[in-house]
């Protein structure tokens, strides 16, 4: 049975309440079938930063969606050689799947490095993309005007929760609340296997 599947990757490390509000709302508002939580094995655009291991970061993402029904985690690309390109992800879940119509979920911060993900021109005819935004007028420039095009047809306006993995790493280490920023049950998680303790 063909579904509109929305695709969520990224290291989440760790997954936090912006991830599920991206990937709700997006949902909602484009009446996806499913949304799929892809964990990176190594983003590309970060190689030199350690993180959780696949199998904790794993843990706490399969935590995380428990509550939604229509959300699944594929861990696709943590059975793959780093480091982790969109495009083959896009081409193997293709070959695994091809009736499906596929739609990539972005923040709207991503969109500002998405002409150097690798192979971007191919990823725009393998899935559409979709893009959580501010409310207000955002404003996207390019000279490849396939993938500029691809960008601002994807703009969606959201109810969005501004929350930096980064920051909450910080946090966590400085053993600071994440409160209401992190799902409870991922937090108790991190707490019990002492996880982001430099």
């Amino acid at each position: 049975m063909k579904k509109k599947i929305g695709l969520l990757g990224g290291t989440f490390d760790p997954i936090h309440k912006g991830h599920l509000n991206l990937a709700k709302e997006l949902k909602e508002r484009h009446q996806l079938d499913e949304v799929w939580f892809i964990p990176a094995n190594v983003n590309p655009l970060k190689p030199g930063r350690m993180c959780e291991s696949p199998e904790d970061r794993l843990a706490m993402i399969k935590l995380a969606i428990a509550p939604y029904k229509d959300f699944v985690v594929n861990n696709i690309e943590l059975n793959r050689a780093a480091p982790s390109y969109t495009v083959d992800t896009l081409k193997e879940l293709k070959e695994q799947i091809p009736d499906n119509d596929y739609y990539l979920l972005l923040g709207e911060d991503i969109t500002i490095a998405f002409e150097k993900w690798h192979r971007p021109d191919e990823i725009i005819k393998l899935a559409k993309i979709l893009i959580g935004t501010r409310p207000g007028i955002w404003a996207h420039s390019s000279e490849n005007l396939a993938l500029h095009q691809a960008i601002m047809d994807g703009m969606t306006t959201i109810n969005e929760m501004n929350i930096s993995a980064t920051e909450l790493r910080s946090r966590l280490d400085r053993q600071i609340s994440c409160e209401g920023l992190i799902p409870d049950s991922v937090l108790n998680y991190i707490k019990e296997h002492k996880l982001y303790q430099k």
